[in-house]
């Protein structure tokens, strides 16, 4: 009911490399509720991990800790998520992610519920982030020539969020031309000091919608990648950039280092910080009012 691999200490490392491994709930994660825990390391490559517990609840690989999770030419099947990276720094490439949607309480943790720990979040192939303040690291995961996929489809294949508490942030990239996200993109959550950065780029296809429910977090999708669904926006949604839609994309201007977009190249200069570079991504009407002196070690 458990975790078949469970890092525990600060020296502690799973290194698992051509097995299958099949785990009711989890396969390999671990456990945030005490500092000790924090640094640890896990290196998956070449393996399969497979959850089924019975009802579906169950996430076979998630990371929620300071620490580091890398993953390499692996198989992920699990019913109610793939992978969950609540805090911490993941790499993962070449891999293939799948979740069944099997799980039956579906709609708990979404809109306005608060998450529950361990794996009680929102139903997705990959997860990344923690909408409460209990997991004390930012949450950043780059994603490179893997397919994602969500069988049920009232259910997103990606969904990002922050802390609505101001602590911690996430960023998600996804590249790669053998990137193929079979599902929709939600973000979700945040707070003005943490907004979530989700950018699409090096030609991944995301065959599905993308949704920003969040007021301060920003999608881009950029360098050669492909969007087949639609944008679904609000008022209130943060900015969204879509390559070769900018008629309908709200973002101006992108931080190269936090991913971050903004609505105006004013309020991207003003948050950047020494050495950032803002890449201006449609044109201006206005260049006269551009601020200046604001961020004089910044590349624009």
């Amino acid at each position: 009911s458990g975790s078949a691999f469970y890092p525990a200490g600060d020296a502690a490392a799973v290194n698992i490399t051509s097995c299958d491994v099949t785990a009711s709930v989890y396969c390999v994660a671990t456990n945030a509720a005490t500092k000790e825990n924090y640094g640890v390391k896990i290196d998956l490559k070449g393996s399969k991990f497979t959850s089924n517990a019975e009802g579906g609840d169950n996430c076979p690989v998630m990371i929620n800790v300071p620490g580091t999770l890398i993953m390499e030419n692996c198989e992920v099947t699990g019913d109610r998520m793939g992978v969950l990276v609540r805090a911490g720094d993941a790499t993962i490439s070449n891999c293939t992610i799948k979740a069944t949607g099997e799980y039956t309480d579906n709609h708990k943790y979404e809109s306005l519920d608060a998450w529950g720990s361990g794996n009680e979040v929102p139903m997705a192939a990959i997860i990344v982030g923690s909408k409460n303040g209990s997991y004390n690291k930012n949450a950043t995961c780059e994603i490179s020539n893997t397919d994602i996929s969500q069988s049920n489809t009232n259910k997103p294949a990606v969904y990002v969020s922050s802390n609505k508490s101001g602590a911690y942030s996430s960023q998600l990239t996804i590249s790669g031309e053998e990137t193929a996200i079979n599902g929709n993109v939600v973000v979700a959550d945040g707070s003005e000091k943490t907004p979530a950065a989700v950018v699409i780029t090096d030609s991944a296809t995301v065959d599905g919608s993308i949704t920003n429910n969040s007021s301060v977090s920003s999608v881009a999708v950029i360098g050669g990648a492909t969007l087949t669904g639609e944008v679904k926006t609000n008022e209130k949604s943060g900015p969204v950039y879509v390559e070769g839609n900018e008629n309908s994309s709200t973002g101006v201007a992108m931080n190269e280092r936090t991913g971050l977009v903004s609505k105006d190249l004013n309020s991207a200069i003003t948050a950047a910080q020494d050495k950032d570079t803002i890449t201006l991504l449609q044109n201006i009407d206005k260049p006269s009012e551009l601020k200046t002196g604001t961020t004089s070690g910044s590349n624009i």
